[in-house]
Parts: structure tokens; sequence; C-alpha cells
């Protein structure tokens, strides 16, 4: 395995912390090459205690100890379609249980729940699927994509442990990244600005943009370091405990908060094989508004691998990078 190759195995190792399922590898600069493609499994667990208001600071009396503990399973396909276009399709299953003293006993529609009654409640969450095309590879890899979120299934979105929010939503965003071996060999970068559109819910459509940052350094051939930071700000929506809420901006709160946060992170990569690699990641947040303060942990494997279409007219070695999903 070449150097070159290495790096752009690992290059797409990002795992951004926070209570939303893994990122797809929608979020990767480079892409897999034509008629190639991956296929990651990436496991997280995530865990909050208390919640942040709208000011940052920390919520009193029950809302003080809302411990939320999460895992995720996620699996994601990605597939080159082009030397210049991939496609992709990631569904995570997401179970939550909430441990504090202010359970939410009435659910979005306005009938009882008991999505807050201590147990771990499990469901697949939202599909996610989109494409990616590269304008530019080298010596900086520009890479805009369009991503649709759609939910697998109606699911209570109102809750402490409540798997998501719910709501379709379209994504428009741009990935860069390349390598800095003029400034230090084996360094390199990758970022990401996004900006999501849900679909309006309450009067509101909570918009999201996030900025999506890493840098990494090879500690070894097939062995990786990185650092990586994560910052999302919320255009619309109400804040946590607002007073004057409505009926129904009560009952959709969780779909329509202004969720604010920085998260910082960092991990390893290691590639085992040609066709095989593994990561991990930490990571928590620093900063926010309207969130639970959270801390996650994440594992995965990532397999390439390739079809026909993979051998007509190209040669393997010269081509671009496995991904790995960012969060």
């Amino acid at each position: 395995m070449t150097r070159v190759r290495v790096l752009m195995i690992v290059v797409g190792a990002v795992c951004l912390f926070q209570l939303s399922p893994p990122r797809t590898t929608s979020a990767q600069a480079w892409l897999p090459p034509r008629g190639e493609g991956y296929v990651t499994l990436t496991y997280q667990h995530t865990w909050a205690d208390g919640h942040l208001l709208g000011t940052g600071e920390r919520a009193s009396g029950a809302n003080a100890h809302d411990r939320v503990f999460s895992n995720t399973l996620t699996t994601d396909i990605d597939f080159g379609l082009t030397d210049r276009i991939a496609a992709h399709l990631a569904l995570p299953f997401i179970a939550a249980r909430y441990a504090g003293g202010a359970p939410h006993l009435v659910g979005v529609t306005g009938g009882l729940t008991t999505i807050d009654n201590g147990y771990y409640h499990g469901a697949f969450q939202d599909f996610r699927f989109g494409g990616r095309l590269q304008l530019l590879a080298r010596p900086l890899a520009v890479t805009p994509f369009v991503d649709v979120i759609v939910p697998s299934q109606r699911y209570e979105s109102r809750g402490h442990s409540v798997i998501g929010q719910d709501l379709h939503a379209l994504v428009l965003g741009t990935n860069m990244g390349g390598l800095l071996d003029g400034v230090v060999t084996g360094l390199y970068y990758q970022g990401q600005v996004s900006y999501a559109v849900p679909e309006r819910v309450a009067g509101y459509r909570p918009s999201r943009s996030r900025v999506d940052l890493e840098v990494g350094y090879f500690l070894k051939p097939r062995l990786s370091l990185r650092i990586h930071e994560s910052f999302q700000t919320t255009h619309d929506g109400i804040n946590f405990l607002q007073p004057g809420q409505t009926r129904v901006e009560s009952l959709n709160h969780d779909r329509i908060h202004r969720y604010d946060f920085l998260d910082l992170g960092g991990g390893l990569a290691f590639a085992i094989a040609d066709s095989w690699q593994i990561f991990t990641s930490g990571g928590g947040i620093v900063w926010g508004q309207n969130v639970h303060p959270h801390t996650a942990f994440l594992v995965g494997v990532n397999w390439h691998f390739a079809t026909p279409l993979a051998l007509i007219g190209s040669v393997s070695s010269q081509r671009q990078p496995p991904s790995i999903p960012r969060f």
C-alpha cells in the first residue's frame, strides 16, 4: 500500500460528536474510485448530564440532572459512480435511555408517552442519502454535496430519550481537504461547511449552519492521530424553557429548539490492510445553548470493495480515497 493511499484511507476517518447519529460519507473531501465502494459500520456511545439554557448556563432543578444515554449503530455504503461522482446511503439504529427526574409524559401528538420511563427505547432513525461531485482533487480537494434526510418511520420526537426529530431535511455543503507536507511531513487537513433546511413545523423552520474541521498527523505509515471540531448554529426556533410557548410549540419543542454547540475531540485511525481500516475517537461539548452537555466515544470499521466496473479503463493504484463517516 502506498503512503498516499494510506493517507486517503485515514483522512476520511473523522468523528465529531453530538447527540445526533453519525454524519455520513458526504462529509469526505475525497471520493471512492469509480466502480469501487466502502461499507462502514460505526458504533457510538453518548452520555449527557443536565441541560443548557439558551444563555449557555446550566438549567437548575430537575433539568440540571437530565441524564441521557444513547447507543448508535450506523451502516453506511459509499460508491464511486465515476471518478468525480459518488453516491451514498446511511441508516442508523439508535437506542436511548433517560435516567433523570423530569420525564416527558406527553408525546408530540398530545397523547401519553413512556419514552422517558428509564428503559432503553430503540428503532431505526433516518435514511440519509445523496451525492458528491469532486471539482478539484489536487493540491486542494473541493467536493460539493447534496444530501436528503428522510425518516425511516414515524417515531416519537418529544422526550429526552427520543432517537431524533422525525423531520425531512435537505443538506447542502462543500468539503475541502489537502496535504500539509510543506509544513510538516505527514500532516493533513479537511473541513466541511454545510447548511441544513428541515421541513417547517409549529411555524418554525430551524435551519442550521455547521462547520467541521480536522487536522491529522501520521505517527506511522498506517497509523494517524487527529483532532477535530464541530460548530453548529441554528437560525430559527425557540430556546429551552422559553416562556409564553403555545401548546403546539411546547409539544414540538424538541424539534424547534435552537441547538447551538461547539464540540472538540480527537482520535486514532489504523489501516489493517488495503481493504480494512479501524478507527476510534472521543470528544464532547465545550460550549452550547439549548443542548444536553454531552460526551461520546466511537469505534468503527471500514471495508473496501470493488466491482467489475473498477477494472474498466482505470489503474487502481492511481485512484483516490476510501471514506469513513464523520459525525
